[in-house]
């Protein structure tokens, strides 16, 4: 979900990842099958694979206006899909189709920001979250998108911008009801599929959530789980609400039932692991008032929890605003974060991209990225 705000980049001087700083454009990367992990930066799109320290350049953008954002592996890897703003201060964004062999392509173009791009699992269709038409709740709404032909259509308005694809067919969202009239940081929404061909919602369960809600979905596990401050039929609006105390709730799309998962902490962020045995959160004591978010894996057949890292980066702020950073698996025992050092004084502030794994093992990224970058741009006569 969104704050409609215009993008810029983080005030000093900035090291590392760029932070591209716009209207809920979360900081992430995207994995494929063989490990490379896709990002944007100034200089444009790249794949590193921690494997070999190999940095692929997927697209160049450094010296033009245009400003990559959120790139996302096709389910084949032969591809990724990115969205880039026309300028740091411009809100028009285009969808590209990038593959690795072969000419871009333009899919999609709108004068919005897409806050969100997700394949199918099949690649067959390209999900955008835009900034919505409703100015009231500031939601966003999901754009279908065929990569064959480029063609695209809305598939469901006022929706949250995170939404994942169950299977082939069916798209996993929050339909948004309404805002807490209160704190609009709070909204009654339903967790709802959407058959993308039919466009037929069905509605799965009554949540109230946070805008920053998290959400996602396995086919594998029979299962979608969400974060919310409450869901079932009773849930609504209640005195004191506070944005951040979100729970973890699973619904079994066998049995039809919805489970809360987490009675111990609060989550935002919820992402299966590829083989769907655990949960990757960003979680936080529910009895320390004062507690900070960390890294911790989920493991949902002993619903017992790991913390891989304390006092996580969860988001970074600038101008007023905060901004999601979303970790990712980078394999089934291994978790993608960022730590944030101010580099320069105490302004200068740079993301490293690490992972760690479920023994605790952390390895830092950003030098060899840092250093890979930099040899391409000297051989296309530098800074």
């Amino acid at each position: 979900m969104r704050v409609n705000r215009l993008s810029q980049l983080l005030a000093g001087l900035v090291a590392g990842f760029v932070i591209l700083l716009s209207s809920c454009e979360p900081i992430s990367v995207s994995v494929n099958q063989s490990g490379d992990i896709a990002f944007t930066r100034t200089e444009g799109v790249f794949a590193f694979n921690p494997a070999t320290s190999k940095l692929t350049t997927i697209d160049w953008t450094y010296g033009t206006e245009a400003m990559p954002v959120i790139v996302r592996w096709s389910p084949s890897g032969n591809a990724v899909a990115c969205t880039y703003r026309a300028s740091k201060e411009s809100q028009s964004t285009k969808v590209m189709l990038i593959p690795v062999k072969g000419e871009n392509k333009v899919l999609y173009e709108t004068d919005k920001v897409v806050t969100q791009l997700e394949w199918s699992p099949d690649g067959a269709w390209l999900t955008a979250a835009q900034a919505g038409e409703d100015d009231d709740i500031q939601c966003a709404d999901l754009i279908l998108i065929n990569p064959a032909d480029g063609t695209s259509k809305f598939l469901v308005k006022k929706t949250g911008d995170v939404h994942r694809w169950l299977d082939a067919k069916t798209v996993v969202f929050l339909q948004v009801l309404k805002a807490d009239k209160d704190n609009s940081d709070l909204l009654k929404a339903e967790l709802s599929t959407c058959d993308a061909a039919s466009g037929k919602i069905a509605k799965l369960a009554a949540a109230v959530v946070s805008k920053t809600a998290g959400l996602d979905a396995s086919a594998a596990a029979k299962t979608i789980v969400f974060t919310a401050l409450d869901a079932g039929n009773s849930a609504d609006f209640e005195k004191d609400m506070k944005p951040a105390d979100t729970w973890l709730y699973a619904f079994d799309l066998g049995t039809k039932k919805l489970s809360k998962l987490s009675g111990d902490f609060y989550a935002d962020f919820a992402r299966f692991s590829p083989d769907s045995a655990k949960l990757l959160l960003k979680a936080t004591d529910a009895k320390e008032d004062s507690a900070k978010p960390g890294l911790v894996s989920f493991d949902l057949k002993t619903k017992t929890s790991q913390t891989l890292v304390e006092n996580l980066a969860s988001t970074v702020s600038a101008n007023s605003s905060s901004f999601q950073l979303y970790p990712c698996w980078l394999n089934n025992s291994t978790a993608l974060f960022w730590i944030i050092l101010n580099v320069y004084g105490s302004n200068g502030q740079a993301l490293q991209l690490m992972s760690v794994d479920l023994s605790g093992k952390r390895i830092n990224y950003q030098p060899a990225i840092d250093s890979a970058v930099a040899s391409v741009v000297q051989s296309k006569g530098g800074y």
